[in-house]
C-alpha cells in the first residue's frame, strides 16, 4: 500500500580516495581513507564514475555560463547571522541580530 513498515540503516558518506584538499601524496591518502573506513561503514571509498560525471557535464556548463552573470544588485550589504547573537559575521554586530534568537 507504499506504507514505511520499518526504517532502518545508517548514514553513509561516499569519499574519493584519491583527490583531497589539500592535496596527499599516496602514502597519506591511504591513510587517511584507511582511517576513514575504520567508523564502521559510514564512509565508503568510490571511484569517479565516468558515466555520472559525463551526464553531470551538461548541469556544470550551465552553471559555470550561468556564474559569470549578475542576477541581482542589492542596495547594501545583507546582515547575516546564521545563529543569531553570536558575533561571527563580519557585516554586522552581534547586538543586530541577539534579539532574533541570540
Amino acid at each position: 500500500d507504499g506504507n514505511v513498515l520499518s526504517c532502518i540503516g545508517q548514514t553513509v558518506f561516499p569519499i574519493d580516495p584519491v583527490k583531497f584538499d589539500p592535496e596527499l601524496d599516496a602514502d597519506n591518502a591511504a591513510a587517511v581513507v584507511s582511517y576513514l573506513e575504520g567508523f564502521g561503514g559510514a564512509f565508503v571509498a568510490v571511484d569517479e564514475d565516468a558515466d555520472t560525471l559525463s551526464a553531470l557535464q551538461f548541469y556544470k556548463d550551465q552553471t559555470d555560463e550561468l556564474s559569470q552573470q549578475i542576477i541581482a544588485t542589492v542596495p547594501e550589504s545583507i546582515c547575516y547571522e546564521r545563529i543569531p547573537g553570536q558575533g561571527r559575521s563580519a557585516i554586522c554586530d552581534a547586538t543586530i541580530t541577539a534579539a532574533q534568537g541570540g
